[in-house]
Formats: C-alpha cells, structure tokens, sequence
C-alpha cells in the first residue's frame, strides 16, 4: 500500500504544511453523516475465510467532508505550485504523461460495462495480468482498460498488455479525478495492491462507482502512518465495495485501523499465479556470453541492496574454498548501484564480468570471476542459469525482495531475516524445506558451503519450492469472482 495524501511521505506522518488541511478533512469525516452507496445485497464469497462475506454499505462521503477534502487539495496545490514548476521543468519524469495526471486521460465512448483496472509500477502491473484475463473469462463483453502511477509501469503494461488502452493514474486533485472519471466512464475500478487516494475514492463513491482493491497489502510501517490519519483512513478502505486482502496478517491489520471485516477477505496473492514452471527463454545464451562452463554451479543474489553484496563477497569466498566449482553472480536491485557494486566486487580482489559487456563480446571462462548483472529485465533468466538463489534485501533491514519467482523454477531458496515486505515466506518456503533462513553473514557463508557439498538436499529444496508455488496458486481467480459479485450485486439492485 502507498501513502494517500499529499505531504504524506511513505509510511510515516503528517508534514506539517498539511498538517492542519488534514485535521479539518478529518474532522468533516468523523462528524459529518454519511449516505450509502447503494443498497448492496448479500454477497457470498466460497473465498479462503472462514467468515462470509455480509451485506456492507461503503462509505460515501457527505457533501461537507467532499468540500473538506477538495478545499485542502487546493490549498495544497497553492502553496506547493512553486515547487511541482520547479520539478516539471527541472524533471523529465514530472513531464511525462503530465497532461494524463492532470486528468486529460484518453476520452472514451460509452460502454455498459467497461473496467478500469490500476497497477501502481511494474509488480502490480504483471500482477494485474492474470485478474486481467480471468475478468476477460467472466466478462468477455465488458471493455477493460489499465492505468499505472509510474512511468515504468506503463511501459510494462503496454507492453505486457498491448490491446488495452493503457494511460497514466490522475493525481488526487479533485478537478483530476473528475476529469478522468468523466472521460473514462467506468462502472466498476479494480485496484491492484490499492493506492488509498481519498479524493479519488470518494469522489467514485459519490458517483456510484464501485471500487474493488485486490491483492492488497500493508506493511507495519505503513500502518504506524496511517493510524496518524485513523479516521480519514478508516473512511477510505471503507469507502471500497470489497478488499482482498493477500494474507491473514494483512487483513487483520486492515481491520486494526477501522476497516469493517466483512467487507475485507483473504484472495490470496496474485503473483503466484504468473509462475509458468516453465523453462525461461535466453537462459543458455546467457550463460554461454556469461562464460559459464557446463561443470560450473552458479549462486544468484537477485535484487540486492546497500550493505548486503559486502556480506555475499566474504560468504562467497568460503563457500567457493569448499567448492571450487561454484560462481557467484549478484544482480542489484536499482541500475544506480551497477557500478558501486563493481567497484565492490573488484576491491576485494575478485576478476568482474558485466554482463552488460558480455552482450557484443561473450566473456572468456574465468573461473574465479564474479558476475554482475548489469541489465534491466534478465534476472529472470539468471534464475535459471542458478542453482541456488539468495533472495536479496533480506539480510538488510529492507523487506526482502520477491521468492516466489526462483521458487517456481525449482531452486533452493536462501534468505536473511528481514522478508517483512513477504510475511508468508518463512511459513511457505521455509517450513516447508524449501528455504534455508541465515541470520548473518557467517550463518550465510556456512549454509551455501553445507548446500553445495548436498546435492540431494538441493534437489528436495528445489521440489517442495515449486510444489510450494503451486499450492498458492489461484487468486487471480479468487479475485475475480470477488469482483464478479460486486457487479452482479450492484446490478440487482438498480
């Protein structure tokens, strides 16, 4: 989940510009009545809760907190202007799409049944893919169309979806959100790891415009700044028709902050399902331009951080003193820490082999040299060259970073314990057999060298994590049907 309010920075508190602006809307909120949406009937969810889901009402605000909302919007844009000219001119990323978030969106005609689906960057975007398509089986004369908060999210979903009509999230001002709801037209939004915007979901509520947020998360950090703002949040998660929720944890801390429980279920995590178990396309030229010899075993550190490759360097050089034969390639989370971590690698001694050089002239087989993956989009097919993957940002303070892909090509799974962005994962990958949890640097560098000398125990890891995967799967389908009888309920009772 991300921050819904302007001056709101990540998962903390108020700034104290907005500070004010946001007392007011919050005491509109909590005082003002409220009106409901529309008389929702019953609806069973056969989800994976115990509870059924009831007849909810979703929040729609009075008149007076909408006017509360919109008259701190405006006055934030006021004192803020000099600074969003500054980062417009100053900034290529604030240009692009700049017109779209302003709510200039594509204008579409009418449509009964058109489905506006959001994914917030890359992730949610491939995550969108499979409830995208399960929403197609259900629906095939409904239009859908997909809109993104980055601008690396775009490109993907261009890409990952090119016949959908595919444009940029407005921002939060109110004459953004009315501009894109009036040129879109959708009937129902469906929000892929929900962005709580209040103007925009109260905005859709007043309008009768159902939103459904699917495959929704909530980091403890987030929560402790969200409760700052209990009762404008409580308004906000309560204003959607229904939350899916990806796991126990995330749902109780949803209802922690005021969200009703019968209109919060567990649906699961969507990613699993994108796991095709199927071989990735590139991965033996990779290795060939890699210099990798077919003898060679290769431990992979996908989506490492700051303070962490120092620890895979020392743990690595024990664990290639027990086996020679193994290779280490470590592949940064962010493209700005590429050559930082080259300049790592080649001061503790190590030859370096980037493979964003390796592409015009394949690297000569050294078998000492350390491989960095220098390049956007390929630790997918680094994954598969592995035999073993470090699951990176764990071993630091940072959440942890995705296991559910390596998992589904069969590896063994090593990680820190620092998978909070990931609560499911010591429950899912490690006791079941599939994962090995290091501690520290020492802990790390003893369980690569035991691995490594056990090939049979990598291969049990490597089953019970891909049978892991498949036991998730589903929740695209989970979702839909979520979102199915949200449509099927708002139509009864027009």
């Amino acid at each position: 989940m991300r921050n819904a309010l302007p001056g709101l920075p990540r998962g903390t508190g108020v700034s104290p510009v907005s500070h004010t602006a946001i007392l007011a809307v919050q005491t509109a909120i909590a005082t003002a009545s409220h009106r409901p949406l529309r008389s929702w009937r019953p609806v069973e969810a056969s989800l994976p809760r115990r509870r059924q889901m009831t007849t909810t009402t979703p929040y729609r605000p009075s008149f007076v907190a909408q006017w509360a909302l919109d008259l701190f919007y405006v006055l934030f844009a006021l004192v803020a202007s000099p600074v969003l000219l500054v980062l417009f001119l100053a900034r290529r990323k604030w240009r692009d799409g700049f017109w779209e978030r302003m709510g200039l969106v594509p204008r579409l005609p009418p449509h009964p049944m058109r489905i506006w689906v959001h994914a917030i960057s890359v992730g949610e975007s491939e995550a969108a893919r499979p409830i995208i398509g399960a929403l197609r089986d259900r629906f095939p004369d409904a239009e859908l169309v997909l809109s993104t908060t980055t601008r690396t999210g775009r490109a993907r979903a261009r890409k990952l979806l090119p016949d959908l009509t595919v444009f940029h999230w407005p921002l939060d001002f109110p004459w953004a959100v009315a501009a894109a709801l009036g040129r879109i037209r959708p009937a129902l939004v469906v929000q892929v790891e929900a962005e709580w915007w209040p103007g925009f979901l109260f905005r859709a509520a007043r309008r009768g415009i159902p939103v459904c947020a699917v495959n929704v998360r909530i980091t403890e950090k987030a929560c402790r700044g969200y409760r700052r703002i209990g009762p404008l949040f409580r308004a906000m998660v309560n204003s959607a028709a229904v939350v899916g929720a990806q796991n126990d944890v995330y749902r109780d801390r949803l209802i922690g902050l005021g969200g009703d429980a019968e209109r919060i279920v567990v649906t699961g995590q969507m990613k699993y399902d994108n796991v095709a178990f199927e071989a990735v396309p590139g991965a033996d030229a990779l290795r060939r331009d890699l210099g990798l010899g077919a003898d060679e075993r290769l431990i992979v550190a996908g989506s490492t951080g700051p303070g962490e490759e120092e620890m895979l360097l020392g743990a690595y050089a024990r664990a290639k003193a027990a086996s020679p034969d193994v290779r280490l390639a470590i592949v940064p989370r962010k493209p700005e820490r590429f050559d930082e971590v080259a300049r790592l690698i080649a001061a503790r001694g190590y030859p370096l082999v980037r493979r964003s050089e390796t592409k015009s002239r394949p690297a000569a087989r050294d078998p000492q040299a350390v491989i960095l993956g220098d390049t956007m989009g390929e630790l997918m097919a680094f994954y598969q060259c592995a035999t073993v993957a470090y699951i990176g940002r764990s071993l630091v303070p940072m959440g942890g970073s995705n296991p559910i892909d390596p998992a589904g090509l069969g590896l063994p799974l090593v990680f820190g314990p620092h998978m909070f962005n990931f609560p499911e994962a010591d429950e899912l990958f490690a006791a079941s057999g599939a994962a090995c949890v290091v501690r520290d640097a020492d802990s790390l560098a003893q369980t690569l060298s035991d691995l490594l000398q056990s090939p049979d125990r990598l291969g049990e890891m490597g089953r019970a994590a891909r049978e892991a995967v498949r036991g998730r799967q589903g929740a695209a389908g989970r979702n839909a049907d979520l979102v199915a009888r949200v449509i099927r309920a708002a139509e009864e009772s027009s």
